[in-house]
Order: C-alpha cells, then structure tokens, then sequence
C-alpha cells in the first residue's frame, strides 16, 4: 500500500475518523506554521537585545541554555513584527489569520516575554506572552486567539518536550504555567506539562492519555491552583487516569520547592486523601455550612474510585460529618462529571425522557424543600405536596413537625443554597414555578404515550386533556412572577 491507503486501512481499524484537508487548507496551515516560525527569529532576536527582559528571566532562576532550548523571546512595546514582517512581504490578512497581528493593525503581543507553543510533532502553533515591564490594568497573560492551527483547549504546554519522558516514568507532573514548567523541566523533572492557568479541558486529557495513564498535580496552592486542581481531578478520573497530589517537604508550591528541594525527595498522595485533609482545614465539619462544604468539595473526588475505595471513604466522610452513609451515597450518586464526549443532538423537547423530567423535577423539589425549611415555611411545603409523591414522606414529617435525617439533609441544603441568593422567598417562588411547569411536561408526556397504544375512540378525550394541559403550560411559561 502506499502511505495515504495505509493511514485508510489503520483509521478503519481503530475506528477514527481520518480527517481530509484539503490542498488549500495544507496551503493555510503551512503558512501559519512559517509566520509563526519567522515570528519566533524576530522574538529570540530582541530579547537578546533587552537586558532588563533576559535579567528578569535568570531572576526567576532560569538558565541561559533553558532560555535557548525552548526558544524564549520578547516582543517589543510597539508594531515591530508588524513592519517586519511587512518587509518579508506578507500581507496583512494572512499575519492576522496567524494571530500574530491584530484587526487593527498593530502587533498582538507588545511588552512581552514570549513562550512558542509547539504541537506534538514539534511545530509553532501559537505563543504566549506574559507582561514585562509589569503594567496595570492589562492581563498578565495573553494567548494567540484559535487559528486552523491552534486551539488553546487541545494544546498541552512542553508535552513535546516532555513526551518521552513521560512515557518512561509512566505519568505526568502538571504544573499552572510555563514558567513552573520550565524551571521544573530545568530541575530535571522532564516527564513535565503546563496546563496554562487553567483546568483541564476533556481534549487536553485524551491528547495526554496517548502517553500515560497516571496524573501527578502540582498546581500553586493558592485559590486559583486549587479551584484548577478540584475541577481537573474528578474529569481526569472521569477519563480513565490514576490522580495523585505532590506533596513538598518545603514551600508552599513546586518552583519554591525547588529553589533547594532535591527532586528526589518528592512524595505523592491519592487526590481523595489529599482533599480530604483540605476540606477539613477550610470547613467546621460541626456546622451545617461546614458539612455541606465538604460533601461538596469531596465527593466528586471518589466518584470513579474503585467501589471498596468508595466504601471506605464513605464511611470516613460519615464518621467525619455525622451524616448517614446512605445519604452520601445518594449524594454521591448525582454527580455527574462532563467529560465532553459528543452526544447525539436533538431538541430538549424531544430527547427529555420520564426518568430525565423524575430527575429534574426531583432536583427542583429537594431545593424547593431545603429553602422552605430554611424558612421554616410549612404553608410552602404544603403547596408542593401535589408534585412531590416521592417525598409525600418528607412533607408529612415536615406538617406534623417531626425532624428526621431526610429532613436534616434537605436542610442543611436549604442552609448553603440561601447564601447564593440575595433574596430566598424570592428564589422560592420560582422554583415553584419551574415545579409546576416540570409537573405539567411529564404529565403531558405520559398522555402521549398513553395514545400511542389506545384505541381510536379514545384518543379525542386524551387530545383534549393534553391541549389544555399544554395551554397552562403556555401560560406558565410567559409568567415571571419573580422579577
């Protein structure tokens, strides 16, 4: 076979779809690929003429063959690229194309240090700039906008670099930017990526499961680090990977570890334990707030554990806050983790099965009942008595003012969802509203099911019951009473 039947054969195989370009779009991308790389020339050259930039860098502890190796460079505060390139006799439309100039006509990046972003066989893509000299009110990052030949969200920062390495040790150390990468990567912690300051994206993860199925977080600990690290962890097991936290013996984050901390003494621990430990810092697991917030925090973390991990970790987290495993386990099970795969689309109305509005109109009714009980209100709880049968026994404890564990939960739910709103009763009433809609869906729904199997002389009674079902339904849906 020659090259393009074999690369057929192999994608028919491995069930991928082989995406064709064609000769105009090879003509667009390998143009980018050689502005960004022109680009990169005109950046490497004037950083070697601004020593205040090449002094800021050796500052932060990099060294001058780690500022060469991956090509660092800066840009100046003004449209130099832009005449440069003007010179090389590229035209304007295909410079902005390449996200290297802006609509305007002026240099994206302007006062900045410049880092290449290389794709996996190794060419430019993209670059980012951090701010130097420091500036107000401009961002301390900039990214070149998605082009045919970068997307930030499918883009690993040093996983060229790093592959191998990777692939040896069996697992990835990912750190918040590419200053973190680099100073670790020059440490001789090579097997490193950078997720750019944020969290993980679904494509990000399945790009880096090509190389290992192992994850280590190093993420800074401050609340943007963390917030990364709570978000990524649930999605990366979600996934199919292994999740641990690096603990330091020193700092407070990995690039003050390595200002003196030899690399070997580098420990790891499950993200679950790790979490566990944090959650307990930053909440009273004696308040409502407190248990609610760990619950929060935690539970996503054992989602797609091994279910005798589970089992333990339910049981700990039970013991810690003093609310039944069973109830957990409930909890447990409504978090749902989007992983970003396609799903088929169709219009809601069509796709929304009985089981889909049970879970909606479930989900509406606990926050409906968690702020009515926040309140104290039992004129409220009693006006949803009608759309609630799977908590008639809820409602009737609550009426007869009997506390039990359900209604403890529900309010201990009512507690943390009243601090989100500015005003609770009037949070309450639409919630009721939306219940009374969700009621009216699914009793409609249930009547067009019931059609499909009736005999013929009953259908113009069923019709008639879901046309006036349908009218209050309308007439719901141009009600804000709320506002």
């Amino acid at each position: 076979m020659d090259f393009k039947e074999a690369l057929d054969v192999l994608c028919e195989r491995l069930g991928i779809e082989r995406q064709k370009i064609s000769p105009k779009e090879k003509e667009e991308k390998d143009l980018i690929f050689e502005i960004n790389r022109v680009a990169l020339r005109f950046f490497r050259k004037q950083l070697q003429e601004n020593k205040d930039a090449l002094q800021y860098l050796t500052k932060r502890g990099l060294k001058e063959k780690t500022i060469d190796f991956f090509n660092l460079g800066y840009a100046p505060g003004n449209s130099g690229l832009r005449d440069y390139l003007f010179s090389l006799g590229y035209n304007l439309q295909d410079l902005v194309r390449a996200g290297v100039i802006t609509g305007y006509k002026d240099d994206r990046f302007q006062s900045r240090i410049m880092f290449p972003i290389l794709d996996h066989l190794g060419r430019i893509v993209a670059f980012t700039g951090r701010i130097f000299p420091e500036l107000e009110n401009t961002a301390k990052y900039l990214n070149t906008p998605d082009t045919p030949v970068f997307k930030k969200s499918h883009i690993l920062y040093g996983l060229y670099d790093s592959a191998v390495r990777i692939k040896e040790k069996k697992e990835a150390v990912v750190v918040e930017g590419q200053m973190d990468f680099l100073r670790a990567y020059q440490e001789g912690l090579s097997n490193v990526i950078a997720i750019s300051g944020t969290a993980f994206t679904p494509e990000q993860l399945r790009l880096l499961k090509r190389h290992t199925q192992t994850i280590l977080f190093a993420l800074d600990e401050d609340d943007a680090g963390l917030k990364a690290t709570l978000r990524s962890a649930p999605l990366a097991k979600a996934v199919g990977f292994e999740v641990k936290k690096l603990v330091f013996s020193r700092g407070k984050d990995l690039a003050e570890f390595l200002e003196g901390g030899d690399i070997s003494s580098l420990e790891t621990i499950s993200i679950a334990e790790y979490v566990f430990s944090y959650a307990q810092k930053k909440y009273d697991a004696k308040t409502l707030e407190g248990k609610k917030g760990i619950m929060e925090m935690f539970l996503p973390q054992i989602k797609f554990l091994h279910p005798v991990e589970v089992d333990g970790w339910v049981q700990k987290l039970s013991s810690l806050i003093g609310v039944r495993q069973d109830l957990i386990i409930d909890e447990l099970k409504k978090i749902v983790i989007d992983t970003g795969q396609p799903v088929e689309s169709t219009p809601q109305k069509l796709t929304r099965s009985d089981s889909a509005m049970q879970d909606l109109l479930t989900m509406l009714l606990k926050k409906y009942l968690g702020l009515a009980l926040f309140l104290k209100d039992n004129e409220a709880v009693q006006s949803v008595a009608e759309y609630g049968e799977i908590f008639q026994s809820i409602i009737e404890s609550v009426l007869q003012q009997e506390t039990t564990e359900e209604t403890e939960m529900l309010a201990l739910q009512g507690a943390y969802d009243a601090q989100q709103h500015e005003n609770v009763k009037g949070e309450l009433e639409f919630l009721l509203h939306e219940i009374k809609k969700e009621h009216l869906r699914k009793k409609i729904k249930s009547f067009v099911e019931i059609m499909k199997v009736a005999n013929l002389d009953e259908t113009d009674t069923m019709l008639e019951e879901i046309r006036g079902l349908t009218n209050q339904l309308e007439k719901l849906e141009k009600q804000q009473p709320w506002q």
